[in-house]
């Protein structure tokens, strides 16, 4: 059972999404490493691990924008193969 000094990852999220900036400080905090690794580990690259670790935090925090921003990519990504 988590404590008010160690919640759950999932308490953690659900603040985050009801406001509360501190969750996500604290989500950035416990993840960004394992996170920065795995990325790192699947690129090769450690700009890009930075890069795609900073998108998964902005998705938590900006999920509409992460939205918008997919949208704009895959658009994008159809008219490359249409020859457009």
């Amino acid at each position: 059972m988590s404590t008010e000094e160690d919640p759950l990852d999932s308490e953690l999220l659900r603040s985050m999404l009801a406001g509360d900036e501190d969750a996500l400080a604290a989500l950035y905090r416990r993840r960004q490493l394992s996170i920065y690794r795995f990325a790192l580990q699947m690129s090769g690259s450690a700009a890009l691990a930075e890069d795609v670790t900073q998108e998964v935090f902005m998705a938590l925090e900006f999920p509409a924008l992460l939205e918008q921003r997919m949208d704009v990519r895959l658009s994008q990504g159809d008219r490359s193969h249409t020859g457009s």
